[in-house]
């Protein structure tokens, strides 16, 4: 049906063609929850490679353009099929009926399958062109007891994150002036693994060390290396097949 006006992180559901009194959401760590009478639903958003995405403030899902929202859920009527749409036409139910039979609808992002149990899980793509902004996702489907079920729920379309990759490193002091700390500020890199790659006097070429940071949930990571020679360091992280460098440093040898 015509997607209703929401805000994002607000939610709508009909059950048999009736507001349904008992919807209620709620966060579950990165995923947002829709709650209802027989049925639950979680959102959770990811990148153009696949990888999770934290919920926005206030509990909002923001799904970059090119990316996706996995969707997993109960209370379906079994061995069928849910629909899933971006932004309903609002101007009227024959445009509705006439666009879902289009087979690209603009609106339309493809189905999910309901497994023997009444059970979903999933994930849909989100265009690469699609609009970004305030927009409204909605799911179409049937509930366990056979009544037309239909939620809606207000998102935000972004651009995707820029990645980058910002490092400091300093050598210890005193016992521990042998080590070299290094201290790295991402962003849209959450969760990756970060490849450190050093030089120093007497190599022929840059090497990889064999530890590998991962970005934490705050886009930062820290490292540290036994290196008492004068080195160059920078970091490195692959995403898609794209290689995401950092700033080099030099840290000093030990006196």
């Amino acid at each position: 049906m015509p997607a209703p006006d929401l805000p994002p992180g607000e939610a709508a559901g009909l059950v048999g063609g009736q507001p349904d009194p008992n919807l209620t959401t709620y966060t579950s760590g990165n995923a947002l929850v829709l709650s209802g009478t027989g049925y639950s639903l979680s959102f959770g958003a990811t990148d153009v490679d696949g990888m999770g995405q934290q919920l926005a403030g206030g509990g909002v899902l923001k799904v970059p353009t090119g990316g996706g929202v996995s969707v997993g859920g109960t209370g379906f009527a079994p061995s069928g099929y849910v629909d899933v749409f971006l932004d309903p036409p609002s101007t009227g139910a024959l445009a509705y009926a006439i666009a879902r039979l289009l087979p690209r609808s603009s609106f339309s992002l493809g189905r999910v399958a309901v497994d023997s149990e009444g059970s979903i899980s999933g994930s849909i793509d989100i265009p690469a062109d699609a609009p970004v902004g305030e927009r409204v996702l909605q799911i179409v489907g049937r509930t366990g007891d056979d009544r037309s079920l239909v939620l809606s729920l207000g998102i935000e379309v972004a651009a995707p994150e820029q990645r980058t990759i910002m490092i400091t490193a300093t050598r210890g002091v005193g016992r521990k002036k042998q080590f070299v700390r290094v201290q790295g500020e991402t962003t849209g890199l959450t969760g990756r693994e970060v490849s450190l790659r050093m030089w120093s006097g007497g190599r022929a070429g840059y090497v990889s060390h064999p530890k590998q940071p991962v970005v934490r949930s705050d886009d930062t990571f820290r490292w540290s290396v036994r290196m008492p020679k004068r080195v160059r360091i920078f970091a490195t992280v692959m995403v898609g097949g794209e290689r995401v460098r950092s700033n080099p440093v030099v840290v000093r040898a030990v006196r």
